[in-house]
């Protein structure tokens, strides 16, 4: 190998060793991209999670004060019923007068009651489906802040493994050109071509010649 091939030969491997760790480079980005998006998404599927949890607990509420609501509507009737009871057997007429009066209280009370059970009810499945909704959003949140940096990534790894091959280039490109200018140099030293060598002998004249 000459000196002059040298420098060029170093230079492939230069380039060679660029490349791989360009390449290298973009590999473990795109590693870390997948493994961006998939944390992204496991943390989205736990606040998907938290949101159907709390739509359940709040359906739980719901149906609890449904059964209030139903328990005050059949204490009211069953004491609507003692009243009615209680006058019938006393000879009084359980829909006026006293007794009229105190099914109406009953009627009354077990309404106000009632309404507040199913206001209740109201608030706390809205409440509830509110709280839901804020995990669902957090869940797409984390999905799209998961694909932006994973893209992102993406993008450097690639815009390494480009340069990689840019700069490779280059490396070849200036030894190629160091190569040119010295093999087009001119030679140094005295050629023998057309050298006329002898010896001169007495009187001046030359013995021997090439």
């Amino acid at each position: 190998m000459t000196a002059a091939v040298l420098p060029l030969v170093l230079a492939g491997v230069s380039a060679v060793g660029t490349i791989a760790g360009g390449q290298a480079q973009a590999k473990m980005a795109n590693a870390q991209a997948a493994a961006t998006q998939q944390a992204a998404q496991a943390q989205a599927l736990a606040s998907l999670r938290q949101a159907t949890m709390q739509r359940m607990q709040g359906r739980s509420e719901v149906l609890k004060y449904r059964e209030e609501g139903v328990r005050t509507l059949e204490n009211v009737l069953r004491n609507i019923s003692t009243v009615n009871a209680r006058a019938g057997a006393g000879g009084i007429d359980p829909f006026s007068g006293s007794a009229q009066a105190l099914n109406n209280y009953a009627l009354g009370t077990a309404s106000d009651e009632y309404g507040v059970s199913l206001d209740n009810a109201i608030i706390t499945l809205r409440s509830n489906e509110l709280q839901a909704g804020v995990f669902e959003e957090n869940a797409q949140l984390q999905l799209d802040r998961g694909a932006q940096e994973a893209a992102l990534l993406r993008y450097q790894g690639k815009v390494a493994k480009t340069q990689s091959y840019f700069k490779a280039a280059t490396t070849m490109a200036s030894a190629g050109m160091s190569y040119a200018q010295i093999g087009s140099a001119p030679t140094t030293g005295m050629t023998r071509t057309g050298y006329t060598s002898g010896i001169v002998g007495g009187g001046g004249r030359m013995v021997g010649g090439v």
